[in-house]
């Protein structure tokens, strides 16, 4: 295994060959070529930021089980995240340049692994641009961005799949679009300890924390927080802003132990097919579960549903049309008489041991021309226990 260098000046001949001869950011493409599975490339974290203003093309990677590494270290050569910062202005607003793209992986980019990486004042952190296997992202955080990852075909690529894709250790601060997008018939992903907050940035019409759309599949999000999506608009309009968003082509997708809290529209707008919530934690979302296609939701909570604005309801559960949904020992609370606890027109629910605490003049059972099993199952209750509130975020 080969050792190559970078460090924001350079230094000697600048062929990243070893510390005295460092490339700068500017040569990770050409050292990514010349690279052999297994090698890593060390990108120098303590001797300042890194300052990219243009994408970074990738079109070379490693092998399966030996993929090239590229992270950030300090002089010692252990794990220290090395700042690289683009060019978004550090105070974004909706009407300027969302900045330029960091990493853009193209055809040829598999079997790459980044770690130990700040990404900041960047439009996309990472841009899949091609068919790509195995990536990896690992600790590498953002703040001030359009998108952390936006999977979306570049010039004569006409589809941008990801085969095998791991996204885990990250906390994204401030973005205006999607923190993840996922598309094509990218599969086999798992998301893991990943938290995005919006942090009142606007700009696009429908925000999202992660959105997978087009045939994704096979996807688990664990351990994995989405908050604070929001948009505005008048009093008459609907007010997008989810968490988790999944498309209606979408299936097979799990989540374990998620959040999704204070956004505009659903915390989880899930319109996939057999898709299983366990552990799910919904709060403060103007509808906290809004589900279009088959779903299981289990062991998993709803608390005070908020309406932020605009034309929509405030609801625990909102089913679609076409819904096939299961709620097993679940639980929803909240105090507002504004809430429908269960609503929707049309679809089919069915409930195992689920706790329902609301006020008396809210609406329990807002289902409508819905195919209702397991209803004396709901356990009712009037009274908001102060042991049930939550507040996060």
């Amino acid at each position: 295994m080969s050792n190559y260098y970078i460090s924001p000046a350079g230094a000697g001949d600048r062929s990243g060959s070893s510390r005295a001869n460092a490339g700068t950011i500017n040569t990770l493409g050409a050292l990514v070529d010349k690279a052999s599975a297994g090698d890593q490339i060390l990108i120098r974290s303590d001797q300042g930021s890194y300052h990219v203003t243009s994408p970074i093309a990738l079109d070379a990677g490693g092998a399966a089980g030996r993929p090239i590494v590229i992270r950030g270290v300090d002089g010692s050569g252990n794990a220290a995240q090395a700042t690289i910062i683009g060019s978004r202005p550090a105070k974004f607003a909706g009407d300027i340049d969302a900045g330029n793209e960091l990493f853009k992986l193209l055809d040829g980019a598999d079997n790459l692994k980044f770690k130990d990486l700040l990404v900041r004042n960047t439009g996309t952190a990472f841009r899949i641009g091609a068919d790509v296997s195995r990536v990896t992202i690992d600790n590498v955080d953002a703040r001030n961005v359009q998108y952390f990852l936006n999977d979306l075909a570049s010039g004569s690529s006409r589809t941008a799949t990801v085969d095998r894709m791991t996204i885990r250790n990250v906390d994204v601060v401030g973005f205006s679009d999607k923190a993840i997008k996922l598309g094509y018939d990218t599969h086999a992903v798992t998301i893991q300890h990943v938290n995005a907050d919006m942090a009142g940035q606007v700009g696009a019409p429908f925000p999202e924390g992660v959105h997978l759309t087009d045939t994704v599949h096979d996807v688990l999000i664990a351990d994995t927080t989405m908050a604070n999506v929001r948009s505005s608009g008048l009093a008459t309009a609907y007010w997008n802003g989810d968490g988790f968003a999944t498309e209606a082509d979408v299936h097979d997708i799990r989540f374990e132990s998620t959040v999704a809290t204070g956004n505009t529209d659903a915390g989880y707008d899930l319109k996939s097919d057999n898709t299983v919530l366990v552990g799910a934690l919904a709060v403060g979302n103007t509808r906290n579960y809004r589900l279009w296609g088959s779903a299981e939701l289990i062991d998993s909570e709803g608390h005070n549903p908020q309406k932020h604005g605009g034309s929509s309801g405030q609801n625990q559960v909102w089913i679609g049309q076409s819904a096939q949904v299961a709620i097993k020992g679940s639980v929803f609370s909240d105090a507002s008489s504004k809430t429908i606890v269960f609503a929707g027109t049309g679809g089919s629910i069915s409930f195992d041991d689920v706790t329902a605490y609301h006020a008396g003049d809210a609406t329990l059972n807002g289902l409508y021309h819905t195919t209702v099993a397991g209803w004396n199952e709901v356990a009712d209750h009037f009274v908001y226990p102060a042991s049930m509130a939550h507040d996060i975020g």
